[in-house]
């Protein structure tokens, strides 16, 4: 509870009225108990309900003298239903809240609320937020408590049919679409109880209208500037919607919906035309991949019969043959080439610790291919190529970057244990991204920072 100068009429901090106390407004003696209400922080035991208030009535008595000019506090009791009976303003507020933070996961909606089932938040959420010509608002024509006055629109005055709803799990379950439960590295930064990315498409947009204030001594051109600005800023929220309607119609949130490459001619021919998916649907993209690899197939299989006639092979089972022992000579071939040849040099250096170069080539493993993977663009080249050293997505470094970076400018800095425990990853990877951060300057040392003081 906190006290409010009349002069500002800023919203109060709320104070909760305890539910065995009534009270009456000291003007028009109307029963506040179940309503919000302002009390006088001047005048002892003055209440007054709202209306009263925002007309700035003065009580005059024996035993106070109540202007509108004191301070004033808001007490807020929202015990009393709205909506529907059994459910209080104070459950809608948390719901509302609870949905906000967790999503439609409604097992976390309930243990937020600890008053409703999972089953009666999905059920009062579409019943009274979705079914109706509202929609997403709550419908004001039917409220329980008519002592709320909200100003009336002419879009909500219009007489529509709202959406019948019989109240049952089934259908409460299916007008709301679950959030994928099994995501992979390719979707790093997707959080799925509220169905959007940390980072999205274009994420300067709000750049444009983050200083646009429209005034009423704006000239023509200032508000044609202005309004210019706000169409930018709509296209721009066009093309990231248009993006995220390509990410979900194609179901690539869920790993269990992308096909898995079987061969690496497949992974790249999918990964060269995944530009096409904005431009048809996932039926369309999906018939013209596989046309396409069928057309390979059929080509690779061609250039075989090509070399069966080729080597005077007339029969499918001398054709199998043949590949037999072609592939006998391939592994021959390579196992001789693998085998080094004696001579002094490599006699000498037999029993050296350090193994030689081939060998060392040979092993190395293939280089993570990188340049397709969402995030790219907003890399810079050194952070290229730690994400391709370290083997990460470039969304899963943009994302293990944000948590170390906000660790370290909330603590004045930040020790390698410390980012150890908060990025649960290979600790070699975390000491090497540690280091850097360190040298690319988004990270400092709590120690370093000391010593420089």
């Amino acid at each position: 509870m906190s006290l409010q100068s009349n002069t500002a009429r800023a919203p109060a901090t709320t104070a909760t009225l305890p539910t065995a106390a009534r009270t009456t407004c000291k003007a028009c003696t109307k029963d506040t108990t179940n309503t919000p209400y302002i009390q006088c922080a001047e005048c002892e035991n003055v209440q007054l309900c709202v209306n009263c208030f925002t007309q700035g009535v003065e009580v005059e008595g024996v035993t106070c003298n109540h202007r509108n000019t004191h301070d004033y506090r808001v007490i807020d009791n929202y015990q009393y239903p709205v909506l529907e009976a059994g459910w209080t303003a104070q459950e809608e507020l948390a719901l509302l809240d609870a949905i906000e933070h967790n999503g439609l996961a409604w097992e976390y909606v309930s243990e937020a609320l600890a008053t409703k089932t999972a089953q009666e938040c999905e059920t009062h959420y579409a019943k009274f937020y979705l079914c109706h010509s509202q929609a997403p608002l709550p419908d004001t024509r039917k409220l329980l408590c008519r002592h709320l006055i909200l100003p009336a629109t002419s879009e909500l005055d219009e007489p529509v049919a709202d959406i019948p709803f019989s109240g049952t799990q089934t259908e409460a379950s299916s007008l709301i679409s679950t959030a994928p439960k099994s995501l992979g590295p390719e979707v790093a930064g997707f959080i799925p109880l509220r169905g959007d990315f940390e980072v999205e498409y274009d994420n300067t947009a709000e750049f444009l209208v983050k200083d646009v204030v429209f005034n009423d001594e704006d000239s023509d051109l200032e508000r044609r500037v202005k309004l210019e600005l706000v169409s930018m800023y709509n296209e721009h929220l066009d093309e990231r919607l248009a993006r995220k309607e390509v990410v979900r119609a194609h179901g690539l949130l869920d790993r269990r919906n992308v096909a898995h490459p079987n061969t690496e001619a497949e992974r790249q021919l999918r990964n060269q035309l995944i530009g096409l998916a904005r431009f048809q649907s996932f039926e369309q993209q999906e018939g013209f991949i596989q046309s396409l690899l069928l057309e390979q197939r059929l080509r690779k299989r061609l250039d075989q019969l090509r070399e069966y006639r080729a080597n005077g092979v007339r029969t499918l089972a001398a054709g199998k043959i043949h590949d037999l022992e072609k592939a006998k000579r391939a592994s021959e071939k390579s196992r001789k080439a693998s085998r080094p040849t004696p001579s002094f040099s490599s006699l000498v250096t037999a029993n050296s610790r350090y193994p030689s170069s081939s060998s060392s080539s040979s092993s190395a493993a293939k280089a993570m291919v990188i340049s397709n993977l969402p995030g790219y663009d907003q890399l810079t080249e050194d952070e290229k190529e730690i994400c391709v050293t370290l083997r990460f997505a470039p969304n899963q470094y943009l994302s293990l970057k944000s948590t170390l970076v906000s660790a370290c400018e909330a603590n004045d800095g930040l020790r390698l244990i410390d980012a150890r425990g908060l990025i649960r990853i290979d600790v070699h990877k975390t000491r090497r991204l540690w280091d850097f951060g360190i040298s690319s300057g988004w990270l400092w040392s709590s120690t370093s920072k000391q010593s420089q003081g």
